[in-house]
């Protein structure tokens, strides 16, 4: 097994079996990609079924939460293979790197989605960046949380608001499974909101 992308809640990973990919989400096995994109979907969906509104938001600010866009984490995936294998990816690699990519996106926009629900800002607008190392900058009136992976397995989430400047967005990653992570995230974005 080898995780493809760091940024992802729970690792979506991959197996090469024979001449098939199979693909992995939260400790289940998909035997194809759209068994594997319509688990992704239905987890999104699970999690933000659970996440409860608060009666008004912490602040009148808005929040911007951003990320690489899907084609990004796609295109990054493919060059990174390319540098490690020195050949492009074909077949069953191809496929992978297609997929897994794709479903790391809706799984790390799912935080963007989660803030919104909860209704810790005024508003929040998610963003997709044009690369793996784009930054965004917040104003008076907006606040910001940016994932950066500029190499391998380096991936952050950094907050900035006009007030405080950036830092980096720590937040509980201990807690099992794609719904306690949400919280952990949840949790620190409140903490910030107030704090500013």
């Amino acid at each position: 097994m080898r995780k493809i992308h760091g940024l992802v809640l729970v690792a979506a990973v991959t197996l090469l079996t024979g001449c098939a990919a199979q693909y992995a989400l939260d400790g289940q096995k998909y035997a194809n990609k759209e068994d594997f994109h319509a688990a992704a979907d239905t987890r999104v969906a699970q999690v933000l079924q659970g996440v409860q509104p608060l009666p008004k938001p912490l602040t009148d600010r808005s929040l911007v939460f951003a990320l690489p866009g899907s084609n990004v984490i796609v295109q990054s995936a493919k060059a990174r293979f390319v540098t490690m294998e020195k050949k492009q990816p074909v077949g069953i690699a191809n496929e992978i790197l297609e997929n897994v990519p794709a479903v790391n996106y809706k799984l790390g926009r799912v935080y963007g989605m989660a803030a919104a629900k909860r209704g810790i800002y005024k508003s929040v607008r998610i963003v997709d960046l044009d690369s793996m190392n784009s930054s965004i900058q917040p104003s008076a009136s907006e606040d910001v949380v940016y994932y950066v992976e500029p190499e391998l397995n380096s991936g952050q989430y950094f907050y900035a608001s006009a007030k405080n400047g950036k830092q980096v967005f720590a937040f509980d990653k201990s807690q099992p499974g794609m719904g306690g992570k949400l919280n952990g995230f949840l949790e620190a974005l409140q903490a910030q909101a107030v704090r500013d």
